[in-house]
């Protein structure tokens, strides 16, 4: 989806056959110089497990933003501010086993090109959701 309105938003369904399950889902969306992720209801199979998402931004791990792990189910809002040009944001949920520190899977919930300050966001699948060296 791409959209030149001041806000843009992506939603994308959670991966079947991930361990974080139905109906997990993400959205991005930019305002202005904005860009916010919302995973919504992020679930996982695991019983008592936790659940943690990560926005990423131009496959740089200096601007992560990482959400604090919570039970599942669990909804979180990640923002962080952009630079003009065109940018890669993707975020990823992560689950837990009771009482690990060790992630059981983390999907990638939403992809997309980000573009700012025009507020577009054009959704990628997830095989176009990395960065070449070029």
């Amino acid at each position: 989806m791409a959209s030149s309105a001041a806000a843009a938003c992506l939603t994308v369904p959670g991966l079947a056959g991930a361990t974080i399950s139905p109906p997990s889902t993400a959205s991005l969306q930019v305002a202005g110089e904005t860009l916010t992720s919302t995973p919504s209801r992020i679930s996982t199979d695991l019983i008592g497990g936790t659940v943690q998402c990560t926005l990423l931004v131009d496959g740089d791990p200096r601007q992560n933003i990482l959400s604090p792990r919570q039970p599942a189910p669990a909804d979180f809002t990640l923002t962080r501010q952009l630079a003009a040009g065109e940018h890669l944001a993707l975020t990823y949920c992560a689950d837990f086993p009771l009482g690990s520190d060790t992630p059981s899977s983390y999907p990638t919930l939403a992809c997309a090109k980000v573009t700012v300050p025009a507020a577009t966001v054009e959704s990628l699948p997830n095989d176009q959701c990395f960065l070449t060296n070029s």
